[in-house]
């Protein structure tokens, strides 16, 4: 983990929860939007998973979404709404802030920006979206081209600069999305073994 991933950790940490934004029907567009072109011509349903049954879980996942994709009867995946951090204010940038998108942590106040990872059932990343950035200064990750490169990751180690393309002038969100998308894949892996969340065998 190289040194910006280590303060990106620290500052996280102190920012924790992170709770999402709510799922504004704006928000539930995009997502479905995005189901829809994934599963063609295919109603996916989303059956929201508790993620209380143990205080690691209930601390990381408090305020966010995490759901079991289903069709029909049939079990597709999941879909994790999560929270993450932006640009320091003043720093990147500047802007028109309101206190749901904005996390004060080490004295600096840092912008905020919700965005989904839809998983396959044995939890290999499916699709990244970002689904709402409000800051000025960072939202190039929001490029699918970018968060393509997440598709396929199944855990471990993920380096941004090599194993993720840096950008120029989204250092800090790019980041902090990398280093959020492997403690969530973590997290994900603890969730489903823990709770039983299985899915089964066809």
């Amino acid at each position: 983990m190289n040194k910006i991933l280590v303060l990106w950790f620290i500052i996280s940490l102190a920012c924790l929860p992170l709770s999402a934004q709510n799922l504004t029907p704006r928000v539930e567009k995009i997502v479905n939007k995005t189901l829809s072109k994934i599963w063609k011509n295919q109603e996916i349903t989303k059956n929201k998973i508790q993620t209380d049954k143990n205080l690691e879980s209930k601390i990381f996942f408090k305020g966010n979404y995490v759901y079991k994709l289903n069709i029909i009867d049939q079990e597709e995946g999941w879909l994790v709404l999560r929270r993450a951090l932006g640009c320091k204010v003043g720093g990147c940038g500047s802007g028109n802030y309101n206190d749901s998108a904005v996390c004060t942590a080490d004295g600096n106040a840092y912008e905020v920006f919700d965005y989904a990872i839809v998983f396959t059932p044995d939890l290999k990343v499916k699709k990244v979206v970002v689904v709402d950035y409000p800051g000025d200064y960072g939202y190039e990750i929001s490029s699918p081209g970018w968060l393509n490169q997440f598709i396929g990751y199944t855990g471990g180690g993920m380096n941004y600069g090599s194993d993720i393309d840096s950008i120029s002038g989204a250092t800090i969100s790019a980041n902090s999305i990398t280093w959020d998308i492997i403690q969530v894949h973590e997290m994900m892996e603890k969730l489903v073994e823990e709770n039983g969340l299985v899915f089964s065998k066809k």
